[in-house]
């Protein structure tokens, strides 16, 4: 069973514990088990009462393979060309037509509980521009996942012998330039988000593009890198002073997330950890902070399941 795959981090695991990724969309929409639009925004009138920021989560490169949008808006997925020579790995099919997986240009960036959105198709540009117009309406923040994987450049050493064989021409526009213009003219306070790193495939570093298309914040991980390994500072004080002020406060900085180890486990222990956590947290730009990083907790919550192993006494 697949489920046996997350033993090692829970060790009780049941079926009933495997809830699905939260990067395997289906819709946006506000699950009706806790409640509505209506009361979204309630809720974000109230954090903003109390000097908070409602920020929700956009995943742009693929959908799940449940969505909605499969049978409403199919043109926006990636369809295999007649003739393609891909390997059979990337593809799925789904009734009279053959899908692709989610992917990075990476072979083992392969995400088989979904679909791959087509950058490369005009109505995929308008449907998700208008999705993201739709998001930002609704928060104050998006965190974009991935973003990288939309540049032009990115995109197109992942699927663009693909693309071209289906007839489909390279955008004029990055896309990230056209959806968040968008965005900000209907919702102008609306600040974006970026999961990125470099690939060092893009023209301009990726991290970089971001910004100068009108992201606010990118990941900055390479503290963190330093920090892992025993840490050396000599080589984290050289990264630092080698970044200009400007470059630092485009970026977000941490020691622990859903995808990386608890900084607990990763950094030596507790005081290790505490120590990361107030370097990262110096550093100009933005901070993020993981659920149960104040506590010191060394158990990772695998993002497919409901609940982690419980913290030991």
């Amino acid at each position: 069973s697949r489920y046996e795959t997350w033993r090692p981090q829970l060790h009780d695991i049941t079926e009933d514990d495997v809830i699905g990724s939260p990067y395997s969309i289906s819709h946006y929409a506000v699950n009706q088990d806790i409640g509505n639009d209506t009361d979204l925004g309630e809720v974000r009138r109230t954090i903003n009462s109390l000097g908070m920021k409602l920020m929700v989560d956009f995943v742009p490169n693929h959908g799940a393979k449940d969505s909605t949008w499969l049978d409403k808006h199919l043109d926006i997925f990636l369809q295999r060309p007649v003739n393609d020579n891909s390997p059979s790995s990337w593809w799925e099919q789904r009734g009279d037509h053959v899908l692709a997986h989610g992917r990075s240009p990476w072979p083992s960036d392969l995400w088989a509980d979904t679909f791959q959105f087509n950058y490369w198709s005009p109505s995929t540009i308008k449907f998700m521009t208008e999705l993201l117009v739709s998001m930002a309406s609704r928060a104050d923040a998006i965190r974009c996942d991935m973003a990288m994987l939309a540049l032009s450049d990115v995109w197109e050493r992942s699927w663009g012998q693909v693309v071209r064989e289906g007839g489909f021409l390279r955008p004029e526009q990055e896309f990230w330039k056209v959806a968040i213009d968008a965005a900000r003219a209907r919702s102008p306070g609306t600040q974006f988000f970026a999961e990125a790193y470099n690939y060092q495939i893009s023209r301009t570093p990726e991290k970089e593009l971001l910004v100068d298309l009108g992201f606010d914040y990118v990941y900055d991980k390479d503290p963190l890198d330093h920090l892992q390994g025993g840490g050396n500072l000599d080589q984290l004080r050289a990264y630092i002073t080698s970044r200009s002020q400007e470059q630092l406060a485009h970026t977000m900085h941490f020691v622990e997330n859903h995808d990386e180890p608890r900084a607990a486990t990763a950094l030596g222990g507790q005081q290790q950890a505490f120590v990361g956590s107030v370097l990262t947290s110096t550093l100009p730009g933005a901070r993020l902070f993981f659920r149960g990083q104040f506590d010191g907790n060394a158990a990772k919550l695998v993002v497919q399941l409901r609940r982690a192993e419980a913290e030991q006494a």
